[in-house]
């Protein structure tokens, strides 16, 4: 078999295609492949008739897999036929999409680094392209995977909704997640209702949104209303994590009242954040002479413990008399931080028992929001959303990204 017939016969050509010649520059760093069309007919990428060949485009080039360790190249004039309704097209080609300027493999090959790398700085050093090239690949690979995405009956019930910051200040994206399946669905730009709504209508059809049972989420109150709107059947479920936070919060604020005039209390923040069973031997220490000195922190950090009993419970009448008789013990404890958050949890208290129902928590979505930092922190931050939204999705959102013809 001659050179020629080789490398048509590794680049999958066909009976219709042929390698005319290859060349390589004197420096060895590159290698072109030029390909004809062996045929004068083809068949119209819009009727899908047999026509003959009209003419040939200008000669295109496509980057293809490096040979060696030399940047490939392949070579080609398009022919173009005339179809019975004398429409000019260019016919199909085997190795790459229509306007694309690299081969499917290539874009498989990048797409496979990106995936190992994280970087597309990387990516774009091992695949002897520039950064631009990689970018575009993960734009359209992210693309074609939200198309061809689909849910079946029953797929998607159980959601999380989350905020992430984007840029600095007041700029924060909201992600969608497919609890169940562990992926991000999608993302939108702002955490305000129509961000909310945007993320949900776009994510979801009429019908899929009716399937969803429940939504976790923190009591972002623009989350609360459209998901009441949107989703007729889900219970709003409030995170546990958020809760304890809350909680956390409040028994810190409590030490930083009393830390002034209670010197036990100096250098204990994290000793009285921390769970109990995670804190270093001298931590402990401190933390059983703070709770012996019967301080107004230990009050608040009993408290905390206490509702915890709500969150354990096994039924939602259990968790509701537990909920009763801890908001009387709060308003009993005369401790203001802790009346606060009270007061947040009663107005909040059907997503609170529905916890208990659906046993749903952010853990995943937090765990998705370290992935994103992880990827904000390679990339040095993203100085666009687009680009953002594209790495988030090509990462995490379980997408079908290779080109169907390599699968």
């Amino acid at each position: 078999m001659e050179t020629k017939e080789i490398f048509a016969s590794l680049l999958q050509l066909g009976e219709d295609w042929q390698v005319d010649s290859i060349s390589y520059d004197k420096s060895f760093t590159r290698v072109d492949i030029y390909i004809s069309y062996t045929k004068d007919t083809g068949f119209c990428t819009n009727t899908g008739e047999l026509s003959p060949v009209y003419d040939y485009r200008k000669e295109r080039v496509w980057q293809h897999l490096s040979l060696f360790q030399y940047k490939t190249f392949l070579h080609c004039r398009i022919p173009r036929i005339k179809n019975s309704l004398d429409k000019v097209s260019s016919i199909e080609i085997p190795w790459a999409e229509p306007l694309k300027r690299y081969s499917f493999l290539f874009e498989k090959y990048v797409i496979d680094l990106l995936k190992a790398t994280f970087n597309q700085t990387k990516t774009a050093s091992l695949a002897n392209t520039t950064f631009d090239v990689v970018n575009r690949i993960m734009h359209s690979s992210v693309e074609r995977g939200m198309l061809r995405r689909t849910f079946k009956k029953g797929e998607v019930v159980l959601l999380g909704i989350d905020e992430k910051a984007f840029n600095k200040g007041h700029d924060y994206i909201s992600i969608l997640i497919d609890l169940d399946n562990q992926r991000i669905i999608d993302v939108e730009r702002g955490r305000d209702k129509k961000a909310t709504e945007k993320l949900i209508t776009k994510s979801l059809s009429k019908e899929q949104r009716a399937d969803i049972k429940a939504i976790s989420m923190d009591m972002w109150e623009s989350y609360m209303l459209i998901a009441e709107k949107l989703l007729p059947s889900a219970d709003i479920v409030h995170d546990k994590f958020h809760i304890i936070k809350y909680l956390k919060d409040a028994v810190n604020n409590e030490r930083k009242k009393e830390v002034k005039d209670e010197d036990i209390l100096k250098k204990s923040k994290y000793t009285m954040l921390k769970n109990e069973r995670n804190l270093t031997s001298k931590q402990y220490t401190q933390f059983e002479d703070i709770m012996a000195a019967n301080l107004k922190t230990g009050q608040a950090w009993s408290l905390a413990e206490t509702f915890k009993e709500v969150l354990d419970s096994k039924e939602p009448v259990q968790a509701i008399a537990y909920f009763d008789m801890w908001i009387d013990k709060v308003k009993d404890s005369g401790l203001k931080a802790m009346q606060k958050v009270a007061g947040t949890f009663k107005n909040h208290m059907e997503g609170i028992i529905n916890y208990v129902v659906h046993k749903i928590t952010n853990a995943k979505t937090e765990r998705f929001n370290g992935k994103i930092q992880n990827l904000k922190n390679i990339a040095r931050g993203y100085r666009t959303y687009k680009n953002f939204r594209s790495a988030i999705l090509f990462f995490n959102g379980k997408l079908d990204l290779y080109s169907h013809k390599f699968q």
